[in-house]
């Protein structure tokens, strides 16, 4: 009995202590009334006689009210530090966030709370100075939107996200992105906001820069287009591609045009399109499309590829100007060059040509020099002396064919304009040439649409032409040949002199070259009576002098028609008159 009594009371001072040193520890002075519960059941059972059995339930029973006051402080001090804890994670949140939190009081507008990034936002020095001095009329630009945005808030206790414009402490404009959540049974809400004042500057920037592009996409003087990666298709072009490829608009090409179904080389085009995979770009690439019309657009191409929208941007150039200026080019450095070799030729002939009558004219002086009288030195000298006028003579009008070549070419040349009538002209030509004519058996004819012809132009050089013209179909014709001698009226105040022969002829390949100063033909069935060269291009410059042309028309084996056309020259004719030569030469 005494035992347990005294384990009892033990019992009952152990749950005392424990109860007092949880309540000083927690501070939780109603659990110091729990300990008096113990004290009085112990004082109660040694006063009041027990016996064992309930004396012992008694003891454990304060033992086990200790050990559950115990256990239920233990758990609300977890509680504690775990609610702490989450207060300060989100007190660090609240604070670190890059957006701008705010905790608003519903009833008087009271910012309750705020972090640093919405006093930035807002121009203060620290969020304790916004929470001091905030008043929205200050910052709110449009106080009507705040009402309704409040409105629907407690109307609904879900904001909405509006983007709005507010004023900082400097007075800047800062335009904002906020979303509201509302707590309406604590009399608060909660602001987020998005300072999006960078970001619409930068979509404003990149608009502006938008249409400075698209206005260079559309006005550039070279072709822009952007093609599908995958199948190829056009996406955008502009009015220089549009034009270069003979569409009628953008949407016409959109619709119809495929670089790689247009290429006139499909096979090199794949290859170009494979360079741009793998190489990412590709420049100064040359290749021919075809365009609307099937005429063919040669192209300098510079693409990209634009992996990220799987397009592919080109740059075309149409380069068939210049493919025509290098071709021209190349044809002109070619004539150069054919000048230059045809330049010495001709200087090589001159000198020989040059040289020819000079001997002759030496050669003779030196005879008659030498020989001693006697009775048939008369003879002799008179046989001498026309040698030496022959070749003087062919020398004279050599050197005058290049004196007026050369005034011509210098533009200082002159008409002597007269009327004449070319019928006699061509009839004086005839009596100068006659003799070498008949040397080859040749026969001259002379065919006119009228009997007399009077031509306002200077005499001398007309005659100079149909001479030049004349000579040439003289010494490239065949034995027992022709030459033709054609006069025709053009209109009413033009006329044509044609100079046709049944000789070698010129290869087609080969006139301009005969037309050019310089050019001679080279040809085997002519090899032994080659010219100087100068004929042609003389006769043509003479032409063009009188605001007319010269027209060569040949066949090789057939012969050739060379024909003056002199426009506006002729002044009257009598188209009833003779035809023929015959008829000319009877009358």
């Amino acid at each position: 009995m005494l035992f347990l009594e005294i384990v009892t009371v033990l019992l009952f001072l152990a749950s005392f202590t424990g109860l007092c040193f949880l309540a000083l520890r927690h501070r939780t002075w109603h659990f110091a009334a729990l300990s008096i519960f113990p004290l009085f059941l112990g004082g109660w059972s040694v006063l009041k006689p027990a016996d064992d059995v309930l004396l012992l339930v008694v003891g454990v029973g304060s033992l086990l009210v200790f050990l559950i006051v115990a256990q239920m402080l233990r758990a609300r001090a977890s509680l504690e530090r775990s609610l702490r804890e989450s207060e300060n994670k989100f007190r660090s949140i609240f604070e670190s966030a890059e957006v701008g939190l705010t905790q608003v009081r519903i009833s008087d507008d009271k910012v309750l709370d705020a972090n640093n990034r919405v006093a930035e936002i807002l121009g203060y020095e620290n969020r304790l100075k916004m929470i001091a001095d905030y008043d929205p009329k200050r910052h709110w630009i449009d106080m009507g939107v705040r009402g309704k945005i409040l409105d629907r808030g407690l109307e609904s206790g879900v904001g909405e996200d509006h983007e709005i414009e507010v004023t900082r402490l400097d007075g800047s404009a800062a335009r904002l992105r906020i979303a509201t959540t509302f707590f309406r049974e604590e009399d608060f809400f909660i602001a987020v906001s998005i300072d999006m004042t960078e970001r619409r500057i930068a979509e404003m920037e990149l608009r502006e820069s938008e249409k400075k592009y698209r206005a260079t996409f559309d006005n550039a003087q070279v072709g822009l287009i952007r093609t599908d990666m995958e199948e190829g298709r056009a996406i955008d072009a502009n009015a220089r591609m549009v034009e270069m490829l003979g569409y009628d608009g953008e949407a016409e090409l959109l619709e119809k045009f495929n670089p790689r179904e247009a290429n006139v080389d499909p096979v090199f085009m794949q290859r170009i399109i494979t360079d741009i995979r793998e190489k990412g770009v590709v420049q100064n690439v040359e290749t021919d499309f075809y365009r609307q019309d099937g005429s063919v657009l040669q192209a300098r191409l510079y693409s990209i590829l634009v992996p990220e929208k799987k397009q592919i941007e080109s740059v075309v150039i149409d380069i068939g100007e210049q493919k025509l200026m290098q071709r021209r080019l190349i044809a002109a450095l070619d004539m150069a060059e054919e000048a230059n070799r045809s330049k010495s030729a001709f200087l090589a002939n001159m000198s020989h040509e040059l040289r020819t009558p000079l001997n002759a004219i030496l050669g003779f002086a030196q005879m008659i020099k030498d020989r001693p009288p006697g009775d048939d030195a008369i003879d002799q000298y008179r046989e001498y002396a026309g040698f030496i006028y022959t070749s003087g003579d062919h020398l004279l009008a050599l050197i005058g064919d290049i004196l007026d070549l050369s005034k011509i070419e210098a533009g200082k040349a002159e008409l002597a304009e007269t009327e004449f009538n070319v019928i006699d002209v061509i009839e004086s030509c005839i009596s100068l040439l006659q003799i070498s004519a008949d040397k080859d058996g040749l026969t001259i004819d002379v065919t006119s649409d009228a009997r007399d012809v009077l031509l306002w132009a200077d005499e001398r050089k007309i005659k100079q032409m149909l001479l030049n013209l004349m000579s040439n179909a003289i010494k490239f014709n065949n034995p027992e040949g022709k030459v033709d001698v054609i006069v025709t009226i053009v209109g009413d105040d033009g006329l044509s002199l044609a100079v046709a022969d049944t000789g070698v002829g010129i290869a087609a390949d080969d006139i301009p070259k005969s037309m050019s100063v310089f050019g001679r033909v080279g040809n085997v069935l002519t090899s032994e009576k080659q010219g100087t060269g100068l004929g042609l291009p003389l006769v043509n410059l003479m032409a063009e002098l009188h605001g007319g042309y010269l027209e060569v028309e040949s066949e090789p084996g057939k012969g050739t028609r060379a024909t003056i056309r002199l426009p506006g020259r002729l002044r009257k004719h009598n188209p009833t008159g003779a035809s023929s030569r015959e008829e000319f030469v009877d009358e």
